[in-house]
């Protein structure tokens, strides 16, 4: 897990404390890999609506860590700051 904690931190500045949390658990933790990687490789959902749906459902859930690193994201990925 330090390989993929290192990769994350990398591309967001950080590892978040939720990753290292399921890191206590590692069947937890690469379940979760491996739904996320399943929601970015769907093809059929355009990047900029995924990207978009995560940053809601964290502003939802109240989780302001997780709304930067969304914005981040989308930023990196091209996505209209609008």
């Amino acid at each position: 897990m330090g390989a993929i904690f290192g990769v994350v931190a990398d591309l967001v500045g950080s590892v978040p404390i939720a990753f290292l949390t399921r890191g206590r658990c590692p069947a937890l933790f690469c379940g979760a890999l491996e739904f996320s990687a399943e929601i970015a490789g769907c093809t059929s959902v355009p990047t900029e609506l995924k990207t978009l749906m995560s940053h809601l459902a964290s502003s939802a859930y109240g989780c302001r860590f997780c709304e930067a690193h969304t914005a981040h994201t989308g930023v990196r990925r091209g996505v209209d700051a609008e």
